[in-house]
């Protein structure tokens, strides 16, 4: 009989595609790109996927990150993302960037960030800027060097290098990074679900939680 994967996760671009499967009480499986390594001891969730293969596991307090089958680091949180070669650690009310030899690159104390309910992490690093939502209230842009250039309204659903798509309210809003203005919004089709957007904003999928899709295509010249 197969086996039904616990959590699956794939990098940003989709060229890694990992999961964690329950083999038995205390063990589990995490394939990566085909490769297994078995886990044991604790029961673990995957956290993050990056595009350079860095792979963030966590269980408990505490998390593990690996690349290329070997750990690289520890942290004792379980609030930790995976961007290319950087880490994003929740630790001690900071927000640290860490490099995959453990040096600490940029901090910020009072920017904590979580997995909510719905299992969306409310920070979203991309290229450029990271995402940060701040609980009851709106989205805070900041640079990798930790400096806020920028507050959005709602909460950030979707980013890539080029524009960032925040909801709130039940509308969904699309702004560009080049110089925050507002691209299009539009009404949510559902209170929740996954958004994709093509790297030159005109084209949105929206999936919803009952399986239901959603296309969007842009007329507007405003990008």
């Amino acid at each position: 009989a197969g086996s039904v994967s616990d959590n699956i996760l794939r990098s940003p671009s989709g060229n890694h595609l990992c999961y964690l499967i329950t083999i038995d009480a205390g063990k589990q499986e995490l394939y990566c790109d085909g490769v297994k390594m078995t886990l044991g001891g604790d029961y673990y969730f995957l956290n993050s996927v990056s595009d350079s293969g860095v792979v963030v596991i966590s269980s408990g307090d505490g998390t593990h990150v690996f690349k290329e089958g070997n750990e690289v680091l520890s942290f004792n949180t379980s609030n930790v993302v995976a961007y290319k070669d950087r880490v994003l650690v929740n630790e001690e009310d900071f927000l640290r960037v860490y490099d995959l030899s453990g040096n600490l690159v940029g901090e910020k104390e009072g920017y904590t960030f979580s997995l909510t309910t719905l299992l969306r992490w409310t920070l979203l690093p991309t290229e450029r800027y990271i995402f940060r939502y701040e609980p009851l209230e709106d989205t805070h842009v900041i640079t990798w060097d930790i400096k806020q250039v920028e507050t959005l309204p709602g909460f950030p659903q979707f980013a890539n290098d080029h524009f960032v798509v925040t909801s709130k309210n039940g509308v969904l809003h699309c702004y560009s990074l080049k110089d925050f203005h507002e691209v299009f919004s539009v009404e949510m089709p559902e209170d929740d679900g996954l958004i994709k957007l093509s790297d030159d904003g005109r084209v949105m999928l929206v999936s919803g939680e009952n399986g239901g899709y959603w296309l969007y295509v842009s007329s507007e010249n405003n990008f």
